[in-house]
């Protein structure tokens, strides 16, 4: 068959191929139909968008926690959050979405058990009410219950039991993610966050106060250059002749600008990039909140901390003021010309962008040495002297507290990093107040000396005010940089003692004026020793009393002076690689001092409250568990004469001394139940008239220099 047969044949067919599809799709036009046929319109007929002037919206189990946005004149503002502006584009794509429900049916529920299948009781769903002005009953009422799937989500009419699936959500249009039925929606949702919108080349003066200092920026024109004439008629000669009537066009000059700094300032010299970037953060400046106005001297507003007036070239000025509810905290903001006194919050990022620190901006002096060349750092403060020295093998020690204790061996890298390269973040103008110099920090590195005095804490950065070598300029050092070289003997040394007494051990006697008792291991189960008779302990008792007593952390110390405080408590416990005595005073000013028997010449300082749940379990762990009844087996676990001579008898607990018992092995079972008035004894302090527990002394040898190096 030849093509010219062949090309009429593929005409045909593909003709019949394209009737067949049309059929097929004409066929399946009805099902479409049928299918908008069930999507109806929620929204009563006769509302428009113009009309709503009120919207309301909560979670139905919580009606009093609404967000209410309310039209005034032409512009939204949340009613709700203090009358603060609302986004228009928010709300309006909001209505949008509202006025153009079209629900698909999905089922009738006729009861508050099938309504709950949908989330879609009052007080399960979210509730949107638009009101029409004028009215106090809301044109349109809907409520918003669970969604079967990311796409749509079910709902009903205010007084209605048809449910309705439809893809619109206004519970996540409203900015409630979570799944909970009290979620409540968030005014920060609809609020207008863009504060000021100024443009760059039109700014002309900046002034920004600040806790600490003042700065003055202005723009001035820069002067126009002058040909000299000589040049000029130069130029002139060698260029061609105009013809007389060809009229030269001359575009006018435009300006050239520079920016000055008028006061204030570190020095005269500043960063003219920085400049620009703070310039321009005023072209778009946002907030993230609005707070209660009322609490304005909590917001460091009254009066306010900082001030930034921005005057344009039409001399039109805007006043931002701003505060900190302490230094580093939370930022707030308010407008001077704002009548209505509205307080913003605004991110730390933002505000510090405006209220800018010393540092890039200005150039601030430091202090740079190599680490090699260091070899000795002297701390003193307040809380007490550190001495680091290297040794003959260029490893740090700690000369001085010397003490039996181990050493942060990251604590003292960081030291060292941090003072081989001081750098400022920010300064003080000269007039502010800095505070006591009464923290020192000498530097000996490579044949000379370096003096670092710390002040009071910044009044606009989270730091700390420094003189560097005895120069007057007031300096600034951020907090994080402070912790790492202000050093105190607390931060030096791990003072978690008593963190691995839980892990092994065999045997826990405990003994205050109260009460007296050991427990051993063993096997695997715990018994109780308590005035010559052994039974078994109560299940976990002894590791949950070791796990309290590892739990004690100390918050300080001190070197012992070798008077002994008298301890109203004393435990020792004994693992398979040593055995601790712990003795702890009674308690003074929320305060308890603890002595640790493998850490000689060290008085440890305890919240008395973290030693509280600690005697709750001395008490628990002393009791034993009620014997079954009847217990026939018992009568044959009676321990034999010989056994009973084995076992350590505690101190009753009305003797006049407590003493703490050697290291023995674990004594035999007995089987003996203490009496009731010894079930419930828990530990309580000491009667007046009682004589505390006695500490053995634990005085050594004072303690070598400890190597840092060999001590992590």
């Amino acid at each position: 068959m030849s093509w010219k047969k062949l090309v009429p044949l593929v005409v045909i067919i593909v003709v019949l191929g394209g009737l067949a599809t049309w059929k097929k799709s004409s066929q399946r036009r009805p099902e479409s139909l049928a299918v908008q046929a069930r999507l109806e319109t929620l929204v009563p007929q006769g509302i428009s968008k113009d009309e709503i002037v009120k919207i309301e919206l909560y979670a139905g189990s919580k009606p009093d926690e609404k967000v209410v946005i309310q039209k005034q004149g032409s512009d939204w503002a949340l009613t709700s959050l203090y009358d603060a502006p609302a986004n228009a584009e928010t709300v309006n794509r909001f209505l949008d979405g509202m006025l153009g429900l079209k629900g698909e049916f999905r089922a009738t529920a006729d009861s508050d058990e099938k309504l709950a299948l949908y989330n879609l009781k009052d007080d399960q769903s979210f509730v949107v009410r638009l009101y029409r002005s004028g009215s106090d009953d809301p044109a349109f009422h809907l409520l918003v219950g669970k969604a079967p799937d990311f796409k749509s989500v079910f709902m009903r009419r205010a007084g209605e039991n048809k449910v309705f699936v439809e893809a619109f959500n206004p519970r996540r249009e409203a900015g409630v993610t979570d799944s909970g039925d009290d979620a409540v929606p968030r005014g920060t949702r609809w609020l207008k966050t863009e504060l000021l919108k100024l443009e760059q080349d039109k700014i002309a003066k900046v002034a920004i106060t600040m806790p600490d200092k003042s700065l003055v920026f202005e723009r001035h024109e820069k002067p126009s250059v002058e040909q000299p004439a000589q040049e000029a008629a130069g130029q002139d000669a060698n260029k061609p002749e105009e013809k007389k009537d060809e009229k030269k066009e001359e575009k006018p000059k435009q300006p050239e600008y520079e920016w000055k700094l008028a006061s204030g300032g570190f020095a005269q010299t500043f960063s003219d990039p920085e400049l620009k970037t703070l310039l321009g953060r005023f072209t778009n400046l946002y907030i993230t909140d609005v707070v209660d106005p009322s609490k304005k001297a909590e917001y460091g507003l009254e009066p306010p901390q900082y001030k930034v007036v921005v005057t344009l070239d039409s001399g039109e000025e805007t006043t931002l003021l701003g505060g900190r509810d302490k230094p580093g905290g939370e930022t707030y903001v308010t407008l001077a010309s704002d009548a209505s006194g509205r307080v913003y919050k605004m991110s730390k990022y933002n505000f510090e962008q405006i209220f800018i620190k010393g540092s890039p901006l200005f150039s601030l002096p430091g202090l740079t040495l190599n680490k090699d060349d260091l070899n000795q750092v002297e701390i003193e403060s307040p809380e007490g002297k550190i001495v680091l020295a290297r040794d003959d093998q260029q490893q740090w020690q700690v000369r001085e507290p010397a003490v039996s204790l181990q050493v942060k061996k990251q604590v003292i890298d960081d030291l060292v990093n941090a003072v081989c390269a001081v750098k400022p973040a920010d300064y003080a103008d000269p007039s502010v107040d800095i505070g006591p110099l009464s923290r020192k920090v000498t530097l000996r590195a490579g044949g000379a000396t370096h003096e670092l005095l710390f002040g009071s804490e910044s009044k606009h950065i989270d730091g700390t005010y420094l003189r560097i070598d005895g120069k007057p300029e007031n300096l600034a050092l951020a907090g994080f940089d402070v912790k790492k070289i202000l050093v105190t003997p607390t931060s030096l040394y791990d003072l978690a003692v008593l963190k691995d007494l839980d892990k092994d051990a065999s045997r826990v006697e405990v003994a205050s004026p109260d009460v007296s008792y050991a427990l051993f291991k063993e096997g695997d189960n715990w018994k109780l020793i308590r005035n010559g008779e052994t039974t078994d302990a109560k299940a976990h008792a002894a590791e949950d009393l070791l796990s309290e007593i590892a739990a004690v952390a100390p918050q300080a110390f001190r070197v012992d002076d070798g008077q002994t405080f008298q301890a109203v408590t004393k435990f020792v416990v004994t693992t398979t690689s040593r055995a601790v005595t712990v003795d702890f005073s009674e308690p003074r000013d929320g305060v308890r001092l603890a002595r640790v028997s493998d850490r000689p010449g060290v008085v440890f300082e305890v919240k008395a409250d973290d030693v509280t749940s600690l005697f709750d379990q001395v008490a628990e762990s002393g009791k034993v568990p009620e014997p079954p009844a009847p217990a026939p087996a018992q009568e044959s676990s009676t321990p034999t004469p010989a056994q009973e001579s084995s076992a350590p008898a505690p101190a009753p607990a009305n003797s006049t001394q407590v003493e703490t018992s050697q290291q023995q092995s674990a004594p035999a079972q007995e089987s003996s139940t203490p009496t009731p008035a010894q079930e419930s004894s828990a530990p309580v302090p000491a009667p007046a008239n009682s004589t505390p527990v006695e500490t053995s002394q634990q005085q050594s040898a004072p303690a070598q220099p400890v190597d840092a190096g060999q001590q992590q």
